[in-house]
């Protein structure tokens, strides 16, 4: 994993694929909190796990594409709720997991 302490804020952050998905508002336990001013945003925080990330280098490189950092993003409210959508899916559940050592079913 990158170090978390290389990321800055207001870095922008591009898929796999070169494309923009967002920019560094801050880095908070283990995911990334994206700027709500920023276009692709919507006008709200967006949170990607530190996982995604597979370099930084002038900007945060993510090696997931841009459409799949986009479609599995983590939204405000669903940061919130400790759930995305409503669905009561968690998708950074099993990375909380490991993070605490705990066994992933």
């Amino acid at each position: 994993m990158v170090d978390a302490s290389a990321i800055q804020e207001h870095m922008a952050v591009v898929g796999s694929d070169g494309e923009h998905v967002g920019v560094v508002d801050k880095v908070e336990n283990d995911q990334i909190k994206l700027t709500r001013n920023d276009p692709e945003a919507n006008g709200q925080h967006h949170y990607i796990p530190l996982s995604w990330v597979d370099a930084v280098e002038g900007a945060v490189r993510l090696s997931v594409d841009s459409q799949q950092a986009k479609s599995e993003w983590q939204s405000e409210a669903g940061h919130e709720a400790g759930v995305e959508d409503g669905t009561g899916h968690d998708p950074f559940a099993e990375n909380r997991e490991r993070a605490a050592g705990g066994e992933v079913f």
